[in-house]
């Protein structure tokens, strides 16, 4: 599951919500697998999304800022009980190049002390107060703003007024995509 649903309009799992649901795994022996391919690398505020709810996943998918730049990577992270997989065993298209490990070993390097973790954590509150900022400015127009760390999301009462918005900030060379299950939401995702 996505802890921050990106294309499902940016919603945000609680904590106790997630502790109650690892207790749920627990008791009926199932994986609690996570899905950071949009959320994770720092987006969600911490490098895993699932941190700020203290909960620990038995498998988390990663992609997209993994190897930085945009350069195509993945990865798959298993609890060692649970890898059953034998040597060359599980192929895929999205791995990597020797390009992406070199970004991403770079990438990872910022996430060694807390520096980089603290500026993300200090620029998300002044997207947050920017946001909060124009929606009471427009509280006719916007209904909600949406999200966690450095993915937000303003969310519209009127599904037809967050694609509008796009559209014209496209045609001044930003682009800002919209998700929900209406398309109501105006998607901010910082690299």
């Amino acid at each position: 599951m996505e802890l921050i649903q990106a294309e499902g309009g940016v919603n945000v799992a609680s904590s106790q919500w997630l502790k109650e649901l690892r207790l749920l795994c627990n008791e009926f022996n199932m994986l609690l697998i996570v899905d950071d391919i949009q959320v994770g690398c720092g987006r969600s505020g911490y490098f895993f999304s699932h941190e700020e709810a203290g909960i620990q996943p038995d498998i988390i998918a990663m992609s997209k800022s993994i190897s930085d730049f945009g350069l195509p990577m993945s990865l798959l992270l298993i609890k060692q009980k649970f890898d059953q997989w034998e040597s060359g065993e599980h192929t895929g298209t999205f791995r990597g190049n020797n390009l992406g490990f070199v970004t991403a070993k770079i990438a990872l390097d910022y996430w060694w002390t807390s520096q980089f973790s603290d500026e993300i954590h200090q620029k998300s509150l002044l997207i947050k107060e920017a946001l909060l900022s124009i929606q009471h400015r427009y509280p006719d127009t916007i209904k909600a703003v949406k999200g966690r760390g450095m993915i937000c999301g303003l969310e519209f009462w009127q599904p037809g007024e967050a694609k509008a918005l796009s559209k014209q900030v496209f045609d001044n060379s930003l682009i800002i995509e919209v998700c929900g299950p209406e398309q109501n939401v105006l998607k901010l995702l910082p690299p």
